[in-house]
């Protein structure tokens, strides 16, 4: 039967169906589009797994109940409507991504509570137009790619796929609401040993398929909600491990360029630098001006990127920075070139930072084990941010 209770100030919904005992509760059912709401969970027993579904699809972390038989679990909703959430005492394991998988056979499931979502506007803070802040986001969740299995904490929304438009969109929703400009999707390790771009493997295809997903989820949240959604830059690779053939590099951008940069679905969601579409290619040996053929593409602006500027000084000749290993990073100064050697055109040259990259965690040439520095609450961002204010770059 079914009964309410007001324990307090919080409303407990519980079902008893056959031999149930999860019982979940929450402050609030109402919630606004891209939002969460905290779930209480009682379960009887300490240590029980327990798995949240929306709709009857696995959304968001799992949790263990404490020594009390309770736990909580904060589920983001990204789009408007009416849902059903319930708990359960399984999470998928036919993959290694739960996150839109049914609720396994035979367990145990709570009682049910509907949520309802409504639309708002979602709009980013005002900030300075001369500014961009970028971030890097890795489609690598994909079956023969990365499945969480070093993380060292289970993500907000659960383990997730990188095809999983709900979770572009809560991504998306969340970085506009952070002043995001620019996402960069990080392509680096995918050409790894390839002389041309056609032999890519399935790795990189996956990798590929994420980012379009990506790009159509946020091509429709821009043209049917108006919504302000960053805009993409690629990060190619050419030498982040085995190095790639530069003509492999070549045929990628123009794969790019003429697959991506120019279908209309995605016409304004390219980041434009010195009038044309920027793509980064990653170049952590600085082999770029030794290859040949050149990297090159008349249609993009390329900017090279390295790594631990602190001891490489690649920032010095004009490299972006993936990571630095010191706490405060070093700056990239616009070039008195460009990266080809041509003189840039008067309005085009400038004075200061052109870029800068801070990161919440770092390690320097020794690896995570032996010089890495922990996300130490946040404090290791604040004080890169520090440095990011006092050079102050576009």
């Amino acid at each position: 039967k079914m009964k309410a209770l007001l324990l307090l100030v919080w409303l407990v919904a519980s079902l008893h169906c056959g031999t149930s005992t999860i019982e979940i509760a929450t402050f609030q059912s109402d919630i606004a589009m891209g939002r969460h709401i905290v779930v209480s969970a009682l379960a009887g027993i300490s240590g029980q797994l327990l798995c949240p579904y929306v709709n009857g699809l696995q959304w968001g972390a799992h949790a263990f109940t404490g020594e009390d038989g309770t736990t909580s679990f904060m589920i983001p909703f990204p789009t408007p409507g009416h849902f059903k959430l319930e708990i359960a005492s399984a999470c998928p394991t036919t993959t290694p991504f739960p996150v839109g998988q049914p609720i396994p056979s035979g367990a145990e499931v709570s009682n049910a509570l509907t949520i309802t979502v409504m639309r708002r506007a979602i709009r980013k803070p005002v900030n300075n137009p001369k500014h961009q802040v970028g971030i890097d986001w890795e489609p690598w969740f994909t079956k023969s790619n990365s499945h969480f299995q070093t993380a060292e904490a289970v993500p907000l929304l659960g383990k997730y796929p990188s095809m999983d438009p709900n979770v572009t969109r809560q991504h998306a929703i969340w970085l506009v609401e952070a002043g995001i400009n620019i996402w960069y999707v990080d392509w680096t390790n995918n050409l790894w040993g390839k002389q041309h771009f056609s032999q890519r493997g399935i790795q990189a295809q996956e990798i590929i398929n994420s980012t379009v997903r990506a790009l159509e989820v946020l091509a429709a949240m821009k043209r049917d909600e108006g919504i302000e959604v960053p805009k993409f830059v690629l990060l190619t690779g050419l030498d982040n491990g085995p190095k790639a053939a530069p003509t492999a590099v070549n045929e990628q951008l123009a794969w790019i360029y003429d697959h991506l940069m120019t279908n209309k679905t995605f016409e304004g969601l390219w980041v434009i630098y010195e009038g044309k579409p920027l793509v980064v290619v990653f170049d952590g040996g600085d082999i770029h001006s030794k290859v040949n053929p050149p990297i090159s593409h008349d249609k993009m602006t390329l900017r090279y990127m390295g790594s631990q500027d602190q001891s490489s000084h690649l920032n010095e000749k004009g490299f972006w920075s993936w990571m630095d290993g010191s706490i405060t990073p070093e700056p990239t100064p616009f070039p008195n070139t460009t990266l080809d050697g041509i003189l840039p055109t008067p309005s085009l040259r400038q004075t200061g930072t052109e870029a800068l990259t801070i990161t919440n965690a770092f390690f320097a040439a020794n690896g995570w084990l032996h010089s890495g520095v922990p996300q130490n609450n946040g404090a290791t961002f604040l004080k890169e941010l520090t440095v990011a204010l006092k050079y102050n770059p576009i």
